[in-house]
């Protein structure tokens, strides 16, 4: 979601060489874009011992500018132990530590895209409106084609990919109505079928999606080479997730099924316009709130009252 901000940033000041510090997972997502001069990754919750690695790996480049685009406990503290002529915490939620220029909060229900542009705004830029951009090599392209030929699929007929999974449950349409709905997809009207996932979200879901849908496929390998099949595909159908994102960036239309999070806070409102190409179910209710306090007691999950019907609908006419 990051990279238009890269974009703005990099068209402002196109001399200056721009490195970024992501997770070891998100890397992928990055990887070949022109506006950046470094990756270093990081886990997603780094020890202490992580985090003194990597200032010791980091501390000896002298940054005129460190941005924390998605302040957390953290990567606020690794900022505090770097070294830079200016510093800024970019937090959502809570105060900024270890911060020169003081933002405040987010206080609204707009894209954290376009919270980015408006942090650009605040520090003296004149931001573009751009879109998530992900490069891939033609080499990389072409591997996908492959992989999927030896997969068994023909290029000839169109292919939907699905990601069923979340890291946290309460995010979840449920595996079932996943396969319910591939396997119409895939038996009545005859579109190739294909899983996408982390090892063990595939491990645990394959015997289920197996037995009921004996021709789907499966894929568990790198972000990169998953971006690449993406790529490849005619529609991608899941939830919040980061491959509904990718999907979106690589220009595949994409069906996300929207649990407990706000509708457009993660996405930018203008990508989903088009609802022929880019559709967000989502149902508007009075429970919920900022940090979805009500979401852990609650187990009707009424965010997620949509039929298979309803989505295979809109997926046919999206495919059509």
């Amino acid at each position: 979601m990051a990279t238009p901000t890269l974009k703005n940033m990099k068209a402002r000041l196109p001399k200056a060489k721009i490195d970024v510090l992501t997770t070891t997972s998100a890397k992928g997502v990055i990887e070949n874009n022109p506006y950046i001069n470094h990756i270093f990754t990081s886990p997603r919750q780094p020890t202490r011992r992580e985090i003194k690695h990597m200032v010791k790996n980091l501390k000896s480049i002298k940054y005129d500018l460190i941005i924390n685009l998605m302040s957390r406990n953290s990567t606020e503290k690794l900022v505090g132990l770097l070294t830079s002529k200016w510093k800024i915490n970019n937090n959502i939620l809570n105060r900024e530590r270890f911060t020169d220029v003081m933002l405040g909060f987010k206080h609204d229900k707009s894209s954290f895209i376009q919270w980015e542009f408006d942090f650009l705004k605040k520090i003296g830029f004149e931001p573009k409106k751009f879109d998530p951009e992900i490069f891939l090599t033609n080499e990389e392209k072409e591997d996908a084609r492959c992989l999927l030929n030896s997969a068994g699929f023909n290029v000839r007929e169109k292919l939907v990919i699905f990601h069923p999974f979340s890291s946290d449950s309460l995010r979840e349409w449920g595996i079932e109505r996943f396969i319910d709905l591939a396997k119409n997809l895939n038996k009545t009207y005859k579109y190739q079928v294909l899983f996408v996932g982390s090892k063990n979200e595939i491990k645990e879901a394959r015997t289920s999606i197996s037995s009921q849908i004996p021709r789907a496929i499966f894929y568990d390998g790198s972000v990169r080479k998953t971006i690449g099949l993406i790529n490849e595909s005619n529609l991608l159908i899941g939830g919040d997730s980061v491959f509904t994102h990718i999907s979106v960036a690589v220009n595949v239309p994409t069906i996300v099924i929207q649990g407990p999070i706000a509708k457009y806070r993660p996405r930018d409102k203008d990508l989903y316009t088009d609802e022929k190409k880019n559709f967000v179910f989502y149902k508007e209710l009075s429970c919920r709130d900022e940090l979805y306090t009500a979401c852990g007691s609650c187990s009707d999950q009424i965010c997620f009252e949509f039929s298979v019907d309803t989505v295979l609908d809109k997926a046919l006419k999206i495919l059509n």
